[in-house]
């Protein structure tokens, strides 16, 4: 049974973005590390469509989804965007895990 991620990867177009001096394959493995440095659950993933996707944050409801998605801008550097429906999750999604990439 998959997790329909469309509604996260529309609400892209609002998310954070960052783009950081990694490949696309570390970039994901660092994000990876953050996340559960931070100790979210990861409700699904795929290196393969770039994404992650994240649930469990503090004073949320424990099924609020936050998206990581990537996007290769060269072979040494990658784009990331975290979006989310919930604007609160997305501060907090910015500061456990963006900020830390």
């Amino acid at each position: 049974m998959g997790v329909n991620v469309d509604d996260l990867r529309a609400a892209c177009v609002t998310g954070e973005k960052k783009t950081i001096p990694l490949s696309y394959s570390d970039a994901y493995d660092k994000a990876m590390a953050v996340v559960k440095e931070v100790g979210l659950p990861i409700l699904c993933e795929s290196k393969a469509a770039r994404y992650i996707v994240v649930i469990g944050f503090p004073k949320q409801v424990n099924t609020t989804r936050v998206g990581i998605f990537f996007e290769p801008v060269t072979d040494k550097s990658t784009k990331i965007t975290i979006s989310s429906l919930s604007d609160t999750a997305l501060e907090k999604a910015k500061v456990m895990i963006l900020d830390k990439i």
